[in-house]
């Protein structure tokens, strides 16, 4: 049997506003599950991923796998980031037996709040311009 397989697409960086996709692809036949969390990654002195901040993870879901062509299944999973702290992420799929796992690190970023502006309202036509007075 073919050892199995995950890969994670980059999901962008997103805004701390919005929900992510998680995509990805597997050799996993259709049907069965894998695991997907989304946490702020560890890193190392040297500027190295070394892992997960316990805690700090706030979305696990289960991922039902989808099929695809040439026995290259898919991944499917909405991920609510929604008032997550800019800050680098990290997208971790395994699957139910712990044999087999991908992962994809992403950055958080934070909106920049829209500020209104308002302009004074626009000066009406002069009369000289209608034909009033000359």
């Amino acid at each position: 049997m073919e050892k199995g397989w995950i890969t994670i697409d980059p999901p962008g960086d997103p805004t701390n506003d919005q929900t992510i996709v998680i995509t990805g692809s597997t050799n996993f036949p259709t049907g069965e599950d894998v695991v997907a969390w989304v946490q702020k990654q560890k890193f190392d002195g040297k500027g190295c991923a070394c892992g997960i901040c316990p805690g700090d993870y706030s979305v696990t879901g289960t991922i039902r796998v989808a099929p695809g062509p040439h026995g290259i299944n898919s991944l499917h999973l909405q991920a609510n980031v929604t008032g997550f702290k800019p800050d680098t992420y990290g997208i971790l799929a395994f699957s139910m037996d712990g044999n087999a796992m991908g992962e994809k690190s992403f950055n958080i970023t934070s909106r920049d709040p829209v500020t209104a502006t308002t302009s004074p309202p626009a000066a009406g036509p002069s009369r000289s311009a209608c034909g009033g007075n000359r």
